[in-house]
Parts: structure tokens; sequence; C-alpha cells
């Protein structure tokens, strides 16, 4: 079950890498949900549609791939070129990476809930966004 569950998750992968999202949406279970948010099935989708809008040729690459059970966690990277507005900041044409880490939970062959951390910030000063450097409160 582990292996059909990898295989479940990869390809969502592969099909949002490849701008083919309604197939992607086929592999996402009735009752599917996004950790830290109330978003449809619709708006999960609508989010990355954006994503690879302004990232068009956005590619996964992933280094590691565990399951167990119902869970299946991967980490890697996503990388791609900025050509369309991303989060207000006009296309800058800049070749840029993040590290991500994804948790999946799949029930009956298909993705019930998601759950990412994504290095957002790098992304951000790849696209030349000034951060001031953190510091102690004041």
């Amino acid at each position: 079950m582990s292996e059909q569950n990898k295989a479940v998750v990869l390809e969502l992968f592969h099909l949002f890498d490849q701008g083919r999202f309604d197939e992607g949406r086929a592999l996402l279970h009735k009752d599917f949900t996004e950790q830290g948010t109330t978003a449809t099935i619709a708006e999960f989708i609508d989010r990355r549609r954006a994503f690879y809008a302004s990232f068009p040729d956005g590619r996964h690459l992933f280094e590691d791939v565990v399951a167990e059970g119902d869970l299946v966690a991967t980490t890697g990277s996503l990388a791609g070129t900025h050509r369309g507005a991303f989060m207000g900041i006009p296309a800058t044409g800049k070749r840029v990476s993040m590290r991500v880490w994804h948790l999946h939970r799949v029930k009956d062959g298909k993705i019930i809930e998601h759950r990412a951390v994504a290095e957002m910030l790098a992304l951000l000063r790849q696209l030349g966004v000034e951060i001031p450097p953190s510091g102690p409160a004041r």
C-alpha cells in the first residue's frame, strides 16, 4: 500500500508541474483538507494555477520520498523561472529555487490531506525583495 500511496503523491506533483490541474484534481479525495486553511479543493487548485502562472516552468525535484501506512513524506526543491507577477512582484526573468517539505495522507487511493513547508523567504530574496535582517525584538 505504501508504494501505491507514493505513486499517487508523485503523480499529483508531476501533473501540476505539467499544468494538468484538472487531472491532478482527480487525485484529491472528496474530503480533502489542507493544513492551516479552510480551502476547498477548487481554492487549493487555484493557488497552484496562480503559482505556475508566475513560474510556468516550475518543477519539483524530490530527494526523499518516504511512506508508511497512509502517510507519504517528500523533501526536495521547487525551481522555476519568474515569468509572471508573483505576490505583487512583477516578472523578473530570474531562475529561482526553494526547498519544500510535504506530508500527505492518502485514503482510498486519493490524497485526503496535504501539509507543506516551503522556504518562501529564500524565494523572495532570490526575486530581489529586500528583507531586513532579523534580530532581537526591541
